[in-house]
Parts: C-alpha cells; structure tokens; sequence
C-alpha cells in the first residue's frame, strides 16, 4: 500500500497482514481524489470514519489538505495509523481517535469541525447501517460538503439520503464508489 501522488507521491505505508481489512485500492484511490479535484468544495478538512491503515486520509493531506481527522473503533488500526502518519510525517495535521463513526462525528460536531470530505468504507456487511449515520453527518457538514462511500455492488444506496444528493456512482469491479454532495439549507 503507497501514496499515490501529491507532496509524499510513491511513499510505501505499512499494512495489515491478511484480509484484516480491505484497503481502498490504488486505482481506485486515484479515481477518488482525480474525482475530488473538480468536485470538493475546499482542501481544508479531510475525515475518514472507518480509517483502517489510513491511507486515504493521508493520500489527502499529500495531496494538499490542511488536516485529516482518522476515526475507527479497531486497536489494530489505530496503531498502525499513528505509525503510518508518522512515517509520512504528518502526525501535525492529523488527529487519529479511537471511536466508532458515530462517536467521531459527535466528537466533530462538539469541536465545530465542519469538513470538506467524508470518506466511509465501512465492513461491506454493516452499509445498511451507515446509512443512518447521514443525519448525525447533515449536522458537521456544510453546503457542497463531499461524502464519498466505498460499498458492495450488491447494496442499494438511494439517490438522495436527506440533505445529500448522489452525484456520482462508479464501479469497480464489485466494488462501487458513490459521491454525495449536501445540498443548500431548507427554508
């Protein structure tokens, strides 16, 4: 597993032995961000609730982002995103907390953290339940704010899920990426 582009381009982080996780894959990590070039609203805020090694989060912060917030409820995980945040050299611009999604955003929403991009890429078995995490994330992000979800082919996941549109759906393979943007505030 590497950074594909940005400031760290090339740099190899350390992974996970096994089928522990499932990475985002370098093809479609590059998609993803070649995606966020046209589409983010900013490169201030970056989130990953389900982190896992981190490396989409600090594929974000090579590739200009401000900060990245890493959230996943692993030990596992945990520790080898601190090792690969400072092995890339980016522990200044990141902040690695142990807690489940939903802990996190409570945690984001508590500090005023408003994010550009949320990028979830949960256990494929748990999706139907992500779904119910769009309302906590309605109450962090802000209009045009990004979230991206990395699912199985086989999940249906609505065009629209309360403030937020799909705008993008892309496959790879069984692997299906859909991009949502929040919509402007209701009257």
């Amino acid at each position: 597993m590497r950074i594909i582009a940005g400031e760290k381009g090339g740099l190899r982080l350390k992974d996970f032995k096994g089928d522990f996780i499932r990475p985002t894959t370098d093809k479609i990590k590059g998609a993803i961000f070649s995606s966020l070039e046209s589409l983010s609203p900013g490169k201030e805020t970056f989130v990953d609730l389900f982190a896992g090694t981190g490396g989409m989060g600090i594929e974000a912060l090579s590739r200009g982002y401000e900060n990245a917030f890493f959230f996943d409820k692993d030990r596992r995980s945990h520790q080898i995103e601190k090792e690969n945040l400072k092995l890339s050299g980016y522990t200044q611009r990141a902040e690695v907390t142990l807690l489940p999604a939903a802990r996190g955003i409570k945690m984001l929403k508590e500090n005023g953290i408003r994010p550009d991009v949320i990028f979830m890429d949960p256990p494929y078995k748990i999706v139907p339940d992500i779904l119910k995490l769009f309302p906590e994330i309605e109450s962090i992000a802000r209009p045009g704010s990004i979230v991206i979800l990395e699912h199985d082919k086989k999940d249906i996941i609505p065009n629209t899920i309360g403030r937020f549109d799909k705008i993008k759906e892309k496959k790879y393979g069984n692997t299906v990426i859909d991009t949502f943007r929040m919509g402007e505030e209701e009257e």
